[in-house]
This record gives C-alpha cells, sequence and structure tokens, in this order.
C-alpha cells in the first residue's frame, strides 16, 4: 500500500485534488501540513521524504528528496524477500 503525506494545508485541498486528477494519482493521501501530527512524529524535516516499510511495518528505507527508480527498486527488493 502506498500512502503519501501531503505537506500542503487544507486550505489548498483544491489544488492538491486538481494535481490528483491531473496526475492519475491512484493512492491514498493525507493532508498533513508542514508541521502536522504525522510529520513531527515521523520527523519529517523536508518535502519530499520517502519511507519504505516492509509488512512487519519496519521502516526499511528513508530518503529525502527526488530519487528517482530507486523508490520502485526498494519496493520490488522487498516484494523479491517476501515470497522468496
Amino acid at each position: 500500500m502506498i500512502v503519501e503525506v501531503n505537506s500542503d494545508g487544507l486550505d489548498q485541498l483544491a489544488s492538491v485534488e486538481q494535481k490528483v486528477r491531473t496526475d492519475g494519482l491512484h493512492w491514498r493521501i493525507v493532508i498533513d501540513g508542514p508541521h502536522g501530527p504525522l510529520s513531527k512524529k515521523w520527523n519529517v524535516t523536508s518535502w519530499p521524504t520517502f519511507y519504505v516499510l516492509d509488512c512487519k511495518h519496519r521502516i526499511r528505507r528513508r530518503a529525502c528528496g527526488y530519487i528517482g527508480r530507486e523508490l520502485v527498486n526498494w519496493i520490488e527488493q522487498l516484494i523479491n524477500e517476501s515470497i522468496s
């Protein structure tokens, strides 16, 4: 499952909804704001920040900024570990 925690505030909800439609995003999106409770709990200090969790909810990878295809590689690695 993919969950995006968005740094925009509720006052920017219309622009977030437009981006979802324009980009064809098909995952859950949570509007947290730049200093919201999720950002604080997960120690997000820059955007974007990526976390990859395994099936036991353990953080396996964390990265900030543009990571390109690396995110796909990390997810593929977890999938391969789970089926072997």
